[in-house]
């Protein structure tokens, strides 16, 4: 149960980083400043949840 939870995570928050990427390339940032945002805000966002 747990496992499928974590891959699901997964899955989502790489579309997240893809769909971001997308927006990055419209405002001519680079792919990587957007994909470290989004992951300091998930890894934030988990620490503060537990």
């Amino acid at each position: 149960m747990l496992f499928l939870l974590l891959e699901n995570v997964e899955k989502m928050v790489n579309q997240i980083i893809i769909d971001t990427g997308q927006i990055a390339k419209q405002l001519f940032l680079p792919h990587w400043f957007w994909a470290m945002v989004i992951m300091a805000i998930n890894f934030f966002g988990f620490s503060y949840c537990l």
